[in-house]
């Protein structure tokens, strides 16, 4: 029995990736007890999650330096400051974030995290290829990298970015949108009579929340 328990505890976390993807993941399971004291070998052992943390943070303060500049070129926000800026996005972030402090945070932080890294990641590649090859120009971009590096691509290279590369991620994207629709999100539960866990579909009104 303790051996059962003890795999299902194991498959338990599933992280799909390191520090984009695996900082959903890490901050479900993550908790300062771990690190909490002067114990030498437990330090040691949470060198990983201690790196995961400092990178996530470091990349969602990157991320709303980000946002802030984007707003603050917006016509109607350019006499407003950057420190008020900054201020309402926080408090927005801070609000929005309470979802995850409530009693079923975790499984709200699971479905964002489990749509958010597969389909907008998807979709930011799309776009990027997009206004890139057929906005931008393909020809001008070529220009750039030759200004620049004083290297050509071949034409290999050009086939596959203007035609392979958006034709993959639509379907990539398709295929995420299918899943989501048709089969749904789903969630590990531990139940108490069977002994082991079991995956339950997120209810259809959470799901359209997130997708929203």
């Amino acid at each position: 029995m303790l051996v059962t328990i003890f795999k299902n505890i194991l498959q338990a976390s599933n992280g799909v990736g390191l520090i984009f993807i695996a900082l959903g993941e890490f901050t479900t399971t993550f908790s300062f007890g771990n690190i909490i004291g002067y114990n030498l070998t437990k330090i040691v052992i949470n060198i990983p999650l201690i790196l995961i943390l400092t990178f996530g943070t470091a990349w969602l303060v990157h991320l709303l330096s980000w946002f802030i500049w984007a707003l603050a070129e917006v016509e109607c926000l350019k006499k407003v400051s950057k420190f008020c800026i900054s201020c309402m996005l926080c408090a927005i972030c801070c609000v929005c974030g309470l979802v995850f402090t409530t009693r079923t945070g975790v499984y709200w932080l699971s479905l964002y995290n489990e749509i958010f890294i597969n389909s907008c990641l998807t979709v930011l590649a799309l776009c990027e290829v997009l206004i890139i090859v057929f906005i931008y120009g393909y020809k001008q971009f070529l220009l750039d990298i030759y200004d620049m590096t004083g290297h050509t691509i071949g034409r290999l290279s050009i086939l596959i970015w203007r035609h392979v590369t958006p034709i993959l991620l639509i379907l990539t994207f398709s295929s995420i949108l299918t899943v989501g629709v048709l089969d749904g999100f789903r969630y590990e539960v531990w139940t108490h009579r069977s002994n082991f866990l079991t995956k339950t579909r997120y209810p259809y009104w959470a799901q359209l929340i997130v997708w929203v």
